[in-house]
């Protein structure tokens, strides 16, 4: 800006549009930062309430999906208990064996493989 003032009348033969105590050079200035400063609150306003509302958003999506998953587990639990052939959960058994009563028995075949049909075919 001081080069402006000192080659500009000079060069074109102008005269000065502000003499050296600049008043206003200094207003344009402070106009230009405080229209910055107002922009820039206002940006990180409008972000800080956008990002507000996403998280509100979130929450409530959050809060939505564990009311149904809970809602399914609930289902699961009643069919297990309705349906002879769907086997306790694992979560059950670990419950059952947490308050030391153990596990009931041991599921598995002679193969090797968990006794669902085999335990039915059996009747047991």
């Amino acid at each position: 800006m001081g080069g402006f003032h000192l080659v500009t009348p000079k060069l074109f033969g102008w005269q000065r549009i502000d003499p050296p105590p600049f008043f206003w050079l200094q207003g344009m200035v402070t106009l230009s930062a405080l229209l910055m400063t107002t922009l820039v609150l206002i940006t990180a306003n409008r972000q800080t309430r956008n990002a507000e509302e996403r998280s509100h958003l979130d929450l409530q999506v959050n809060l939505l999906a564990e009311h149904k998953v809970a809602k399914l587990i609930a289902l699961v639990e009643e069919l297990r208990r309705d349906l002879p052939m769907v086997r306790e959960s694992h979560r059950s058994r670990s419950r059952r064996h947490a308050r030391g009563g153990g596990p009931k028995c041991d599921d598995r075949g002679a193969g090797g493989s968990i006794g669902g049909r085999a335990a039915l075919a059996r009747g047991g």
